[in-house]
């Protein structure tokens, strides 16, 4: 196909700082998605993957906590803490938008599978790019540490990463994989990404 879909995050309607978490202080049926001031949805809800662009996006809620991707469009960047996990360091989404995704690998209290996106519905696409950062809970973290998690700040020789990898239709991954240097502490450098790349 030579058609192109962007999932911006825009047509998940959220009002300015809102989530949705299933509390029912707002509501999210993926056809009108519309979250209070600084929110975010993390599918609390038990409906699993959600859409945005024509892209899906996994989504796995068990028992309190989630993993894969959540929405978002809190702008909080500088509470310390578990709570502020769905604000990205930047404050806002590429070029300033409202809405972007989160995503969360849970390991032993979420799925075994990372977060993964998909283009089934949209085949023949090519995928042309993504933006990546940090949240802002974890540029927290590697500055000052977790106390009740027993993490220190980062230091000398200290890295995270995240490895984008694909698969083809029969879920075999492809050879190709690309790395995204999140915060890069060894051979001395000080470096925590705080833009969207």
């Amino acid at each position: 196909g030579s058609g192109a879909d962007t999932a911006t995050f825009e047509d998940l309607t959220l009002n300015p700082d809102s989530y949705e978490n299933g509390s029912g202080t707002s509501t999210a049926t993926f056809e009108d998605l519309t979250l209070d001031p600084e929110s975010y949805y993390n599918g609390s809800d038990g409906a699993g993957d959600w859409q945005s662009g024509g892209i899906t996006f996994s989504n796995n809620y068990d028992g309190g906590f989630w993993d894969g991707f959540a929405y978002s469009n809190v702008t909080d960047t500088t509470t310390p803490g578990y709570g502020n996990q769905y604000s990205a360091i930047t404050g806002s989404g590429v070029g300033g938008s409202t809405g972007y995704a989160v995503a969360y690998h849970g390991g032993i209290y979420g799925s075994a599978s990372p977060p993964m996106v998909s283009l089934d519905t949209i085949s023949g696409y090519t995928v042309s790019g993504a933006y990546f950062t940090n949240t802002a809970y974890t540029v927290t973290e590697m500055i000052n540490g977790n106390v009740g998690f027993g993490l220190t700040p980062f230091s000398d020789g200290d890295w995270q990463m995240v490895t984008i990898a694909g698969l083809d239709a029969e879920g075999n991954y492809t050879a190709n994989t690309i790395d995204v240097m999140l915060a890069d502490f060894t051979n001395g450098n000080e470096f925590i990404l705080d833009t969207w790349e």
